[in-house]
């Protein structure tokens, strides 16, 4: 077990080259990873009066974890700082001798980010972000199926969650774009890499995923399949966004992230608008489009409406 290791966050919402950052930056010899580890969530959740389904009555355990807090000398801050201790102790004790930092990619982390910004004060966090078109592409599937009612949290949620925390995190931060780690990668990783203070080697950005990654979430490394350093990553959202639901869904959800929080990430919404209506419309999948928002309603930030209430 290696002395208290430092913790590396990436944070972005799924679809967004997580994965991929994650396999690159855990390459190098002095960072641990687990796949997706997710215990931060839970032990956050026990401040929150909602958000929780569980066997146990979880309005109660928010009510005795509240008398904890108040009864605690410092409050609130405190017994963030003691979930804090937890967390660095699992991932110090997960973490072989030699290394120095333990990088946990937990995908909901955005909802908890500015807890962990608060709790980790040493702590690195990467914001990264990706052309919200492409996100939402991705979020189909491999069949480019409407299904974007699963992802709602992390839609709407979690991006305004990671654009607030991201700023309060200020230079404390390292914000990159999923383009710019595609189109310049030996660049835009050599300054993730500074960031950590780590050296960086370009053959990383050849070698990454040969060594196995422990853990049953996301994508293993070692396996057949792998994200790449792929530029037709950048424009395959075009053949997925192009019939008419879709396109106005989008353009809805662009409007709704706005400019101020799309520049903040990097983007113009102006030019994505653009880009999105120089998509040719075609009638492919419109009557799957139809029966599953009947079924599943209009994503949201609301209670979810459907086209008949439209």
């Amino acid at each position: 077990m290696s002395e208290s290791i430092t913790p590396i966050f990436v944070l972005s919402i799924p679809r967004s080259g997580s994965t991929l950052t994650q396999w690159i930056i855990s390459s190098h010899d002095q960072v641990m990873t687990l796949s997706e580890p997710f215990i931060a969530l839970p032990l956050v959740y026990t401040t929150r009066e909602n958000g929780v389904i569980a066997e146990y009555n979880h309005a109660a355990l928010h009510r005795g974890v509240k008398d904890v807090i108040e009864a605690m000398p410092g409050g609130r801050n405190a017994y963030l700082e003691e979930m804090a201790n937890t967390v660095r102790r699992i991932y110090t004790r997960l973490t072989p001798g030699g290394k120095r930092y333990f990088l946990d990619k937990t995908p909901r982390y955005g909802l908890i980010a500015r807890e962990l910004i608060d709790m980790f004060p040493d702590g690195r966090f990467i914001f990264l972000w990706r052309n919200p078109l492409a996100v939402i592409a991705s979020m189909m599937g491999a069949n480019a199926k409407w299904r974007l009612h699963r992802f709602e949290v992390d839609l709407f949620r979690n991006i305004d969650n990671l654009v607030d925390a991201s700023r309060a995190c200020g230079d404390r931060a390292c914000m990159v774009r999923y383009e710019d780690l595609i189109n310049e990668p030996e660049a835009n990783f050599e300054r993730v890499f500074d960031y950590l203070g780590l050296a960086f080697r370009p053959s990383l950005l050849e070698t990454y995923g040969e060594t196995e990654l422990a853990g049953r979430m996301g994508r293993k490394m070692g396996s057949a399949v792998r994200p790449g350093l792929d530029t037709a990553s950048l424009t395959r959202w075009k053949s997925v966004l192009n019939n008419p639901i879709r396109k106005k869904w989008c353009r809805q959800y662009l409007d709704w992230v706005g400019a101020e929080r799309l520049s903040h990430m990097g983007y113009d919404l102006n030019e994505l608008q653009a880009d999105l209506n120089t998509v040719p419309s075609t009638a492919k999948l419109i009557v799957s489009d139809v029966i599953r928002t009947m079924r599943f309603g209009w994503p949201g930030p609301a209670p979810r409406r459907t086209l008949r209430d439209r």
